[in-house]
């Protein structure tokens, strides 16, 4: 079972990024994990996306997966990247753990968008 949550971004010029789409944070029967203080950030060459994922659930959670995707102004899927923000260490209820995603950028990219891809 997939569950996913999103956070879009805008890149500008300056190489800050501003908040476009806010987090959705769908509920679950097993769990409720959510992305915090999440940034893109491109240098020209590579793209990074660091956040924290915490876990406001009331059971532990393990090899939570994070997926992050640069798309173009039409929405076209530029480049992706799944990373593992969480392995078999677990993260426990209401505990934190701080990711970063390096994605190569891509000519056209201009919004990266995050989202919780797995999780046991």
């Amino acid at each position: 079972m997939i569950f996913i949550i999103v956070r879009m971004w805008n890149f500008v010029t300056d190489g800050s990024s501003v908040a476009t789409v806010a987090t959705n944070s769908p509920k679950t029967s097993k769990g409720l994990l959510v992305l915090e203080d999440t940034k893109c950030n491109s240098d020209g060459e590579y793209t990074y996306m660091t956040g924290f994922i915490k876990n406001i659930d009331d059971y532990s959670h393990s090899f939570i997966e994070v997926k992050g995707v640069l798309k173009d102004s039409q929405g076209n899927v530029l480049n992706t990247e799944t990373i593992y923000a969480v392995g078999n260490e677990q993260l426990q209820p209401n505990e934190r753990k701080d990711y970063e995603i390096m994605l190569q950028t891509v000519e056209g990219s201009s919004n990266c968008s995050y989202s919780i891809s797995d999780f046991e």
